[in-house]
This record gives C-alpha cells, sequence and structure tokens, in this order.
C-alpha cells in the first residue's frame, strides 16, 4: 500500500497540484543519468522521523529511527548484517530527535501529555550514556553547529551547555549558527540577540505572512534547501550559507526534501492519481542535477516519499507505508551521444 502526500501545514492543496503539473524547464539541457536504488534493509515499524534531514548522522552513515513513539535505534547502513542498537527508551512519547554535530550523541525532546505540558530535554549517547538537561514547557530543540544546544521555550529561543559527557573530536570547529531574518527571509549568519531571531535548522518559521521551510541542511552549513511560502505560491531553492539561490526548483515538478553531502543532487518525491487533501495515490522518488541540468525518475523507487540522503556514502532512507526502506543509490551516466 503506498503512502499518500504528507501536505506540510498551511500548504493548499492547489498549490500541490500546481507543483506536480508542471514540466521541469531545465530538464532537456543535458542528458539524464539513470539512478536506481539497491535494497539494503527495511523496517516496517520505525518509521522516518518527521522532520527531513534529521535522521541520517551528520558523519559516517549511522540512521537514527523512531520505533512504538518511545524508542530509538541507530543502524549502520553500511553494515546491514549488524543488528541494531536501541539507544533509548523511557516509555513516553519522543516528539523529535536529531544528533550532535559529531555524530555521538542524539538529543531528544520527550514528554508524554499532561496538565503542565512538561517535556524533557535529554541527551543519549551511542556509548549508553543519558541526560537529561532540562525540564519544562518545551517546543523543539537542535544541537547546533556551535556546540551549543538551542531549544524554544513559547516564542524564544535558548542556549544551554552540552552534557557534560560530550567530548567534540579534536577536529570539530565550532561555527556560528546562522539564523533566519533580513530581507526576502535570506539566511544570515551570525546569531544576534538571544530569541531575537531563530537560528537556522530543519524545521518551518514564520515572518510576517511568509512561511519559511527549512527541509534540509548540511552539516557544514554550506546549503540548505528551503521553501518560501506566501499565500499559495512558493520558491523553492536550494542556498548557501548566505541565503544566496544556488538552484532554483520553482519549476522542478516535484517535492524536494534532501540534499546529498556533496551537494551534487536534490532529490525528494513526485506522484499521480488520486487528487484533493490526500494525494496522489501512486508516488515515486525524483533526483535533480543541482545545477538544473536534469531531472530523472529513480528506478526501483516505487512506493516511497520523503526521501533523505546520508551524509557520507550514497546511501538514502525513504518512507514505504509506515515503515522505512534503506537503500544505496547507484548514478549510472548516459552513454556518451556521437
Amino acid at each position: 500500500m503506498t503512502r499518500p502526500f504528507r501536505l506540510l501545514p498551511g500548504w493548499p492543496a492547489l498549490a500541490w497540484l500546481a507543483l506536480l503539473a508542471v514540466v521541469p524547464a531545465t530538464a532537456a539541457k543535458a542528458p539524464a543519468p539513470r539512478i536506481r536504488v539497491v535494497p539494503v534493509a527495511g523496517y516496517d515499524a520505525m518509521p522516518l522521523t518527521l522532520d527531513p534531514g534529521g535522521a541520517w548522522s551528520p558523519r559516517g552513515t549511522l540512521l537514527a529511527l523512531r520505533r512504538d513513539l518511545h524508542q530509538i535505534w541507530v543502524l549502520d547502513a553500511s553494515r546491514p548484517g549488524r543488528r541494531p542498537q536501541k539507544v533509548y527508551d523511557t516509555g513516553q512519547w519522543i516528539r523529535s530527535y536529531g544528533w550532535s554535530p559529531d555524530g555521538g550523541w542524539l538529543l531528544l525532546v520527550v514528554g508524554d501529555p499532561g496538565p503542565t505540558n512538561e517535556r524533557m530535554l535529554v541527551a543519549a549517547s551511542l556509548a549508553g550514556a543519558v541526560d537529561t538537561l532540562r525540564r519544562e514547557d518545551l517546543l523543539a530543540a537542535f544541537w547546533g553547529s556551535d556546540g551549543s544546544i538551542h531549544y524554544q521555550v513559547g516564542n524564544e529561543w535558548r542556549q544551554s551547555l552540552p552534557p557534560a559527557g560530550w567530548k567534540p573530536p579534536a577536529a570539530f570547529v565550532p561555527r556560528p549558527v546562522p539564523v533566519i531574518g533580513g530581507e526576502h527571509l535570506a539566511l544570515t549568519l551570525g546569531t544576534g540577540a538571544p530569541g531575537a531571531r531563530p537560528p537556522l535548522h530543519v524545521g518551518t518559521f514564520m515572518d510576517d505572512t511568509r512561511r519559511v521551510i527549512v527541509m534540509d541542511a548540511l552539516p557544514d552549513g554550506s546549503r540548505q534547501l528551503v521553501s518560501i511560502s506566501e499565500d499559495t505560491s512558493a520558491a523553492l531553492r536550494v542556498v548557501d550559507d548566505r541565503g544566496r539561490t544556488v538552484t532554483d526548483l520553482r519549476r522542478a515538478g516535484f517535492w524536494p526534501t534532501s540534499i546529498d553531502g556533496d551537494s551534487r543532487m536534490i532529490v525528494g518525491h513526485a506522484g499521480e492519481g488520486g487528487g484533493g487533501e490526500q494525494g496522489p495515490t501512486r508516488t515515486w522518488l525524483v533526483a535533480a542535477d543541482r545545477d538544473g541540468r536534469w531531472t530523472t525518475r529513480i528506478a526501483g523507487s516505487e512506493g516511497g516519499t520523503d526521501p533523505q540522503m546520508s551524509r557520507e556514502g550514497s546511501f538514502i532512507a525513504f518512507a514505504v507505508g509506515k515503515g522505512t526502506r534503506v537503500a544505496q543509490l547507484v548514478v549510472e551516466t548516459p552513454a556518451a551521444h556521437p
């Protein structure tokens, strides 16, 4: 059974139809390579995180998946024969999760619904250490490229120190966390006053009447995949660390969700059949060149949505139904034309 498109909050159904109806403006500029997936593993009871870009470790080929709402398991895509590791389980709802900059810890927002809406901010290492950092009305959190923990309470973003047990590797170089702001909702560097502007992370931001969705961001901050929407129109693009457009995806013909580790490709999903808010009845994965020269359907990906690319290697994880499929992405260069 295929999974219908998951409409993003505030995204009108007509905008989805318009997006899928267009033909890529740049597809004829170069022959598209044949791209296919080679299955690695499948996990029917472990869905991908709803925030694209959050499942893969920023280093290596580790993938974090949630099971039964209150467990986090980590698997190594490069070693499919090795049993996944259970990293965290307290019996409470894991509302969101993401990785530390070095890929050695996971940061989780945990808490069942209750009168006070109190949630825990928990850091769990792959080595088994668990540290509860805060207990309050948390809305979101992420581990920044500066090494600090950034978390949201109400409309305010705050910062705290990482867990005492986190020892960044010698090669770790702290970088400022970009913020959302500036003209046309450009991404600008610098932290600014605490809480003044939301720091850049995968998620949704509002500025006046416009909505910015950061769908993916490379660990080094060099590229972000964003959607800037107002009313029924949306500007889909890949931008650099200063908000400058690298790839214009407004006529991509599919919904992009991830950038590969060296930013050569953008992947996403498309579909046909069905209609209305439920979206298409048939879906598949799509890849596009970062320079807009070609767009192609990924063979062997039928029924897939919401793909995420690993930061190292050529692995891809995507949703099928309520589960996750992990595969290796194989790119075959087309034969040269005489």
